[in-house]
């Protein structure tokens, strides 16, 4: 008899705890109604009630056993709740309101030099560029002295492939450079084989914060940066970005326009002192810089953003369980030779990847892949927010959590989640991409070559403008009766 009291208290008792610690963590999470969770406590004390009356009324009878077994049964489930549910918060909280830039440097030699390390260096001269990101390189200059306990020999270049040059002709020992700068590089005519003619015998990162205004969000409108990195690992690490994404999103009209802009469209940058340069360059000082620029070009504010890598990317799709994506006309793509039906595909992480980056299979080439990249969010956007996605999206969280960050908050994130479970519903997704005209020109980052960049159709610009402009004023658009509207018109 004593046995069977003790036993049952200490089920019981961790019954309560484990359903105390679940129902705290649903609760600080801020993705459940209060009405849900109203019932949810309801039904968790109901359970407690009830195992306690079998265990402590009913010992010498058969609803003590009963009262054991729902009280491990509860437990488990409290417990396993609590540790999918933890997981997913802590996640979605490592993610978000993330306001860190990492921008990662490397002293390079050329490949036959001796030196393996920085004091092997100690007495080379140092090539830097003379303006473009100068105050991170004076930082890697410091902790390079301070390191070696020595001034080191510093000369200056007009840019990346003038030092990159007094390198190879080994006018000077090393150069001290943003570690994205080479890609750059490479994608111009006479350095693609730069990584196999210079090596990095040390490596160096500098941290920034970019931080934001607090935004008011009251009128369920606002506007995200979706950007593609063209690295691996850190997603914190500044790069080129290849994929240019606004996402304007009207929680009222539940509405999402996106506004597609090449990689190579020609524009002033936030950095570059009224020069022109290439969009993706743009991503070389950071996402804020990004950020910025787009907002300059539609003259509107561009809010937070979302940023992936293509490691991160194709994870993201995977853990969807993969996406069904209309493609418009059937293609083999280049780099991998995967096929692609025209009508809808259904794909994985590694095809979606590839219809998203495929663009020399097209006559439009870069204009082709920028609608290929709104087809697969759209397609994201239609397969996270379906009811049987949000209610596991624990399992979904863990595997994102070192593929993508994005600025927004946790507290929009959860409310947006919040609503979607109570609300449902399917949000419409309206495209535009702005195209433009190819030409050959000098870039802010890049001064002393001329390169491929696309010239901005004002009309094209002008019109994304006033689709953005419509969104926040709540009206409701059909981008795509709007152009069929016009081509009647025109005929």
């Amino acid at each position: 008899m004593r046995a069977r009291k003790l036993i049952g208290r200490i089920l019981w008792f961790i019954q309560l705890i484990t359903t105390v610690i679940f129902y705290y963590e649903l609760y600080i999470s801020g993705m459940v109604v209060n009405g849900y969770l109203y019932a949810v406590l309801a039904i968790l004390a109901v359970a407690l009630l009830f195992t306690a009356i079998f265990m402590f009324l009913f010992i010498k009878k058969k609803p003590y056993f009963v009262g054991m077994i729902m009280a491990l049964l509860m437990s488990i489930v409290c417990g396993a709740g609590f540790y999918y549910l933890h997981g997913a918060i802590s996640t979605l909280m490592n993610i978000s309101d993330s306001n860190i830039k990492v921008t990662g440097y490397g002293v390079y030699v050329d490949v036959d030099d001796e030196a393996e390390n920085i004091e092997d260096a100690a007495d080379y001269t140092f090539g830097i560029v003379a303006a473009q990101d100068r105050d991170n390189t004076d930082q890697i200059i410091d902790q390079i002295e301070a390191e070696l306990d020595a001034e080191i020999n510093v000369e200056t270049y007009s840019d990346m492939y003038e030092v990159t040059d007094a390198v190879l002709s080994q006018e000077i020992d090393s150069m001290i450079i943003n570690a994205a700068y080479i890609a750059v590089l490479e994608d111009t005519d006479g350095y693609e084989e730069l990584a196999s003619e210079i090596k990095a015998i040390a490596e160096y990162k500098v941290e920034t914060s970019t931080a934001a205004e607090e935004i008011d969000e009251e009128d369920g409108i606002f506007t995200v940066f979706i950007s593609g990195i063209d690295v691996t690992g850190d997603i914190s690490t500044t790069s080129r970005s290849d994929v240019n994404i606004l996402a304007v999103i009207n929680r009222n009209t539940h509405q999402v326009l996106l506004v597609s802009t090449p990689r190579d469209y020609y524009v002033t940058t936030s950095v570059s002192y009224g020069q022109k340069d290439k969009l993706t360059h743009a991503g070389l000082y950071g996402v804020d810089c990004s950020m910025e620029t787009l907002s300059m070009l539609y003259d509107t504010d561009v809010d937070y953003y979302f940023r992936v890598n293509f490691t991160g990317f194709e994870e993201i799709i995977d853990a969807l369980g993969g996406i069904d994506v209309y493609s418009d006309i059937a293609f083999t793509s280049w780099t991998k030779g995967l096929y692609f039906s025209q009508g809808i595909n259904h794909m994985n992480g590694e095809y979606a990847l590839e219809f998203a980056r495929e663009r020399h299979a097209f006559a439009s080439g870069d204009n082709q892949r920028g609608i290929n990249q709104m087809k697969i969010i759209e397609a994201v956007i239609d397969t996270a927010t379906s009811t049987a996605i949000l209610n596991d999206y624990s399992s979904l969280m863990s595997a994102l959590s070192e593929s993508f960050e994005t600025s927004m908050p946790y507290s929009l994130i959860s409310d947006m989640v919040q609503d979607q479970l109570d609300n449902g519903g399917t949000w419409d997704v309206q495209k535009v991409s702005v195209t433009g005209t190819g030409s050959k020109a000098t870039t802010y980052s890049a001064p002393s070559q001329y390169a491929y960049v696309m010239i901005p159709d004002e009309e094209s610009v002008a019109a994304a403008q006033a689709y953005i402009d419509q969104v926040y004023n709540n009206e409701v658009i059909d981008v795509e009766a709007d152009s069929e509207e016009d081509t009647d018109t025109e005929e």
